[in-house]
């Protein structure tokens, strides 16, 4: 049974191991914090949408039953799950804006009355947004960054003169769809990506460098498919 952390909101499979000793058929029962789910009886278990529990994860546990009735019953495993906002883009006054407690901009996963960011959540963008536009304010610092677009295109940059995304743990990038990023992106102890433009798409990455190669440091993940590659004329480290 593999353990992760998703963000709230995503789709995740649990899958059973192969059982240690016994022949099949074999049958499963899946827990959740020491209670059976309820129709839970395959190799996998799937959750469709992540919800944020209270202490903010699951413990779950498979028991694997073999045709001569010795259950086994595997190590538990938690999947903690990470609160988000989803970029929604439609506040009456300043509808672009992405600032710090102000600015309703954003919703929940599930829904609801819009909400201000604060650096609590991890941040969604998709193709729900009324706008693909974004203009940071202040500096922000999401544990988490997904893009997740098809067919909205992003621009995401600094309206304030070195603002910028601060301490992000994860840049993840989805779908076919266009992510522009133009500001100083920066940690606590190192500018990771400053005065620099990103370009994602289907095709590839693509770095606009206006002095040099940008440093990406290692707390960045950038998740793409294995084909993807450096445009033919980008600047290489």
């Amino acid at each position: 049974v593999p353990g992760d952390s998703v963000p709230e909101g995503q789709r995740y499979t649990l899958t059973a191991a192969s059982p240690l000793r016994g022949s099949g058929p074999f049958t499963y029962r899946w827990f959740a914090d020491d209670a059976v789910i309820a129709g839970a009886t395959g190799r996998t278990y799937t959750v469709a949408s992540a919800v944020v529990p209270a202490g903010g994860g699951i413990r779950y546990a498979v028991e694997i039953d073999n045709d001569a009735g010795d259950p086994v019953l595997s190590p538990d495993t938690y999947v903690t799950v990470s609160p988000m906002l989803v970029w929604d883009g439609r506040a009456a006054a300043n509808p672009t804006f992405w600032d710090v407690a102000t600015t309703a901009n954003w919703v929940r996963p599930a829904g609801g009355a819009a909400v201000a960011y604060d650096d609590t959540f991890g941040v969604l963008f998709n193709d729900a947004a009324a706008s693909g536009t974004v203009a940071i304010q202040a500096d922000v610092a999401p544990p988490t960054l997904v893009f997740d677009n098809a067919t909205l295109p992003y621009t995401v940059s600094s309206a304030v003169e070195g603002v910028g995304i601060t301490g992000v743990g994860a840049l993840t990038k989805k779908g076919p769809g266009t992510v522009t990023i133009s500001f100083s992106v920066k940690d606590k102890t190192a500018t990771l990506l400053q005065r620099h433009n990103i370009l994602f798409n289907s095709e590839g990455i693509k770095y606009k460098h206006s002095d040099s190669f940008p440093t990406l440091g290692y707390n960045w993940r950038v998740q793409m498919p294995l084909d993807w590659r450096l445009w033919p004329g980008s600047c290489c480290p």
